[in-house]
């Protein structure tokens, strides 16, 4: 696990460069219930306990929120609701981790990403392909999901 663990620290490190997490003991709680909640005011995030085969794609996918999240609140000065932030944190998550590096990394069993959004990923993977700048593709990113 150390080894899968160093591999995604790295990758991140590549899009969001010295960029530091925030500071907090990121605590991961196994679950009864088949969905995966963060909660980013204690960095707390669960797990479906029977999740075996995709814990990595699931902690990779709940670590990112919050650098993501924190990204957003330090760095990008536009606002956005909620449900925005929401969408667009999935949908970066959903490009970033389906990206052959971090695939490697994580061995996603299935495929990623809300059917709901599939259209923004279309769009925004392009987007993300053309720049692989965090703010600019952020920048993009907000004009283009409603």
């Amino acid at each position: 696990m150390k080894k899968v663990e160093k591999c995604f620290f790295q990758e991140v490190k590549t899009i969001f460069g010295n960029f530091r997490w925030p500071k907090g003991k990121y605590i991961c709680y196994l679950s009864i219930f088949n969905c995966n909640p963060r909660f980013l005011h204690d960095k707390t995030f669960q797990i479906f306990y029977k999740s075996e085969k995709d814990a990595k794609r699931i902690i990779a996918h709940e670590l990112l929120h919050f650098i993501f999240y924190y990204f957003l609140e330090k760095k990008i000065k536009i606002k956005l609701s909620k449900e925005k932030k929401w969408i667009l944190s999935e949908v970066f998550n959903t490009i970033v981790l389906n990206q052959d590096n971090f695939r490697k990394i994580i061995s996603p069993s299935k495929e990623l990403g809300y059917p709901a959004h599939r259209e923004y990923i279309q769009i925004l993977t392009n987007e993300w392909k053309k720049c692989k700048n965090i703010s600019s593709w952020i920048n993009k990113a907000v004009k283009i999901i409603h």
